[in-house]
């Protein structure tokens, strides 16, 4: 389990995130953990429930479905599991993000 994500250079990453505003330190302590656990082969994912609470409450405050007041109770008592997508890896659409580099290379 962990495919590229276990090959991520997590300095590096940082380090390319260092200007980025919108990186948070609570999403960089979820995304950090969530590496650790690929990497120590875990498979239990409510390892990382505390982690990614903290980083949803902080990103959408009252929306918050993780939150444990009553709106993030009555959201996830709500949810059908029919009427939303299946969880997948995410891709980001390298293929795009390459063609776009490969542009700017010339640039």
């Amino acid at each position: 389990m962990g495919g590229q994500a276990d090959r991520l250079d997590w300095t590096a990453f940082l380090e390319d995130m260092q200007d980025r505003s919108e990186f948070s330190p609570v999403v960089s302590v979820a995304l950090g953990d969530t590496l650790s656990w690929i990497r120590a082969g875990h498979s239990d994912p409510m390892r990382l429930e505390a982690v990614y609470r903290d980083a949803e409450i902080h990103r959408k405050g009252r929306r918050a479905r993780l939150s444990r007041n009553q709106s993030g109770l009555d959201q996830r008592a709500n949810w059908d599991n029919d009427h939303h997508p299946r969880g997948e890896p995410l891709h980001y659409r390298w293929d795009r993000v390459q063609m776009l580099l490969r542009d700017l290379v010339g640039a």
